[in-house]
C-alpha cells in the first residue's frame, strides 16, 4: 500500500468506520484499499434514460461549467473530454465554437452522444491512442473513478498541448456534506476509488507537472437547487435522513420542476437561497483548473 499522494507506505488509518478506506496519516488522502471492480464495469453498466427536461438540466449545468472557466481558453482551443457520459459538455461546447473530441467507454453513452451529432470514440484513456494534441482535456466527476489516477494524469499530460489545460471536476471530501455526513455522505460509494481534497488534488497536480490556476466549489445545477437541499447544506436539521442522503442527487430535478410549478412565488426565496449556498461554498464539488507546465 502507498499513498498517491506523499508516497507513504505504512502510516495509514481507517476512514471513519468504513474499513475499505483508508487515510494516509501524513498528508491526509483518502483511497479505496482493496478495488473489487471488474475491468469492464463501466463498459457492461446499463446506461441510465434520458428525458428532454432532464437533459435541459444538464445543458444548463453544463454552461455553468464552461462559463466557470472559459477564460483560460480562446476560441481556437480544442478540447478533449475524457468520460463524455451523453455528450451534454460537448454539445454545449460545439455551440460556444471550440472543436471538441469525446472519450466514452460506453457503448450505448457513445450512440446517445452520436445522435446529437457529436464526435464521440469509445475507449478509456489509458489506451487513447489521438492523432494530434489537445489544448485542453476535461474530466467532470471521472478521475474518482479511474483505479490508477496518477497513470491516466501520465497519460493526458503527454496528449496536452505546451502550456495546455487541465480541468477536473471532483467531489470533495472536505466539503460541508462530507464533514457533516461522513459515512452517509452520497459521494461515499464502491465506484470511487479516490477522495480528494483542495489540498491533496493541488499535491497531486502538481507531482505529475501541472500548476493549479483556479479552484472554486460548485453543486449541479447549482443556480436551481431545491429549497430543501440548500436547508441542509446551510446546516438547517429540519428534516431526517435515511441512511443515505439524496441531497443533490440528480432524480430530484422532476420533484424541484413539481414544486416550481405548484408554488412559483417561492422561487425567489429558492434562488436566494442557492445564493447562500454558493457563496458559503457548501457544495459537493471541487473544480479544478490546471495548467502544463513541463
Amino acid at each position: 500500500m502507498k499513498c498517491l499522494i506523499c508516497g507513504n507506505e505504512k502510516d495509514f488509518n481507517q476512514y471513519l468506520s468504513l474499513s475499505y478506506l483508508k487515510k494516509c496519516s501524513k498528508c491526509g488522502f483518502v483511497f479505496m484499499a482493496e478495488i473489487q471492480q471488474p475491468e469492464d464495469y463501466y463498459e457492461a453498466k446499463t446506461s441510465r434514460r434520458f428525458d428532454n427536461q432532464k437533459q435541459e438540466t444538464r445543458f444548463r449545468n453544463c454552461r455553468n461549467r464552461l462559463d466557470s472557466f472559459k477564460k483560460f481558453l480562446n476560441q481556437k482551443t480544442s478540447i478533449l473530454e475524457v468520460g463524455c457520459n451523453e455528450g451534454s459538455f460537448l454539445k454545449i461546447a460545439q455551440e460556444a465554437g471550440y472543436e471538441i473530441l469525446g472519450l466514452e467507454p460506453n457503448d450505448k453513452l457513445v450512440e446517445y452522444a452520436k445522435n446529437l451529432n457529436l464526435p464521440v470514440v469509445q475507449g478509456i484513456i489509458e489506451t487513447f491512442r489521438p492523432e494530434r494534441r489537445y489544448d485542453a482535456i476535461v474530466l467532470f466527476n471521472v478521475l474518482e473513478h479511474l483505479k490508477d489516477p496518477a497513470g491516466a494524469l501520465q497519460k493526458m499530460s503527454s496528449i496536452l498541448s505546451p502550456a495546455g489545460y487541465l480541468v477536473l471536476e471532483i467531489p470533495s471530501i472536505d466539503s460541508f456534506l462530507a464533514k457533516k455526513q461522513k459515512e452517509n455522505w452520497e459521494m461515499i460509494t464502491v465506484e470511487h476509488f479516490s477522495y480528494f481534497s483542495q489540498k491533496t488534488i493541488t499535491a497531486f497536480l502538481n507531482t505529475y507537472g501541472f500548476s493549479v490556476k483556479q479552484i472554486s466549489v460548485r453543486q449541479f445545477d447549482e443556480w436551481h437547487l431545491g429549497i430543501k437541499e440548500c436547508l441542509i447544506r446551510l446546516g438547517f436539521n429540519l428534516f431526517k435522513t435515511a441512511e443515505r442522503s439524496s441531497v443533490g442527487d440528480q432524480n430530484q430535478e422532476s420533484e424541484i420542476r413539481e414544486f416550481s410549478q405548484k408554488h412559483p412565488y417561492l422561487n425567489p426565496v429558492r434562488f436566494f437561497l442557492s445564493f447562500l449556498v454558493k457563496v458559503l461554498k457548501r457544495g459537493d464539488y471541487i473544480l479544478v483548473v490546471a495548467q502544463k507546465s513541463r
